[in-house]
């Protein structure tokens, strides 16, 4: 949201159970989507929309913010992510107090 907002770009949010097809074509405004809920939807099935279906990589790429890279990163869910575009990535993971173990009294 920061980020295409910073862009000038307008956008609503939408949920939903399931992604269709027709369910997103009645949205007749929109020129394009990102969704967020598997990386693997716009991947597999993203032809089978009107409008493009991107990432939040792809999206990224569109608003100038990373370079497209050769390896396509499919690593949305890795703790190890290569960019800010996934929600495990250092800059999007709220910081942690640390723990205290509490050691187990013997017996």
């Amino acid at each position: 949201q920061e980020k295409l907002t910073a862009a000038g770009k307008r956008f609503i949010i939408v949920l939903l159970s399931e992604i269709f097809p027709a369910k997103l074509a009645q949205f007749e405004d929109v020129d394009a989507w990102v969704q967020v809920a598997c990386p693997r939807l716009s991947i597999d099935w993203g032809d089978a929309f009107e409008k493009p279906l991107l990432t939040p990589y792809e999206l990224n790429v569109a608003l100038d913010l990373v370079s497209w890279q050769i390896v396509y990163p499919m690593d949305f869910y890795a703790k190890d992510s290569l960019g800010p575009w996934t929600v495990n990535n250092a800059a999007n993971v709220p910081p942690r107090k640390p723990r205290t173990d509490k050691k187990a009294k013997p017996s």
